[in-house]
């Protein structure tokens, strides 16, 4: 699977923050780039796994002279057993195909709480700011390092309870494949505030995101559609460490 220098990989999650991203980055006026999009599959059959496949939506941003600038891979909401299988054959095909010039993937992800106390001491400092915490994953580059810089980092106690980006993080390290996990922390309680607390969570990171990867992020888009939440989401089956 061949893609830019810079990969930003997001899951359809049940709250729609995924896909909202992935439609608001657009690519920068100045730019000269335009957007494309391919569907790709993977079988999984070596594993037993024979009803479904990794599959998912690669987004390319190509300059005029067709090379990818920036990507976006957006993967269905995997749940385990396929989820580990599934991420392990996707970062596989990355790795191999890019094996000369390995790209920084980009893990955004928005969610409702970081740690307890932390949150409590972060929301007496400021109630209003959302603050973006980063952390490396896998081997360390300039462009890793330039993606962190000046951000805060996440308590040691912060869970990703996304299987497939949970999965991604452990995959990303045995292969060493150089990873920024981005959180914007938004909030646990269900009201109007905490609606806008997370709509002011995604234009953080999609801001972020458009202008580390010089891009541009619409947040017209997201308030024209609103964000599409599935109700009937299941709790993930396991919480990894991220």
């Amino acid at each position: 699977m061949r893609v830019a220098s810079k990969v930003i990989v997001l899951v359809r999650d049940p709250d729609g923050f995924g896909i909202a991203l992935a439609d608001a980055l657009r690519p920068a006026p100045e730019s000269h780039l335009t957007r494309e999009s391919s569907p790709f599959e993977i079988s999984l059959a070596k594993y037993g796994i024979t009803d479904t496949s990794a599959s998912g939506d690669l987004i390319h941003f190509v300059d005029p002279r067709g090379s990818p600038q920036v990507s976006i891979l957006v993967l269905p909401n995997y749940a385990p057993p396929v989820a580990a299988c599934a991420i392990n054959e996707i970062v596989g095909s990355i790795t191999w195909a890019n094996f000369s010039h390995l790209p920084v993937l980009i893990l955004p992800l928005i969610t409702k709480t970081l740690n307890a106390d932390h949150e409590v001491a972060h929301r007496a400092k400021s109630a209003e700011a959302i603050t973006i915490y980063g952390a490396q994953i896998g081997d360390a580059n300039n462009s890793a390092d330039t993606l962190v810089s000046g951000l805060a980092v996440p308590p040691p106690s912060f869970q990703i309870r996304s299987e497939p980006l949970a999965c991604l993080v452990q995959v990303v390290r045995v292969s060493k494949l150089p990873t920024v996990l981005l959180i914007a922390p938004s909030s646990e309680q269900q009201s109007k505030g905490s609606a806008d607390r997370e709509l002011e969570a995604l234009y953080e990171i999609g801001n972020f995101l458009a202008g580390r990867a010089n891009l541009s992020f619409s947040k017209e888009s997201i308030q024209d559609k609103k964000l599409e939440k599935s109700r009937g989401a299941q709790e993930p089956w396991r919480e990894l460490y991220g």
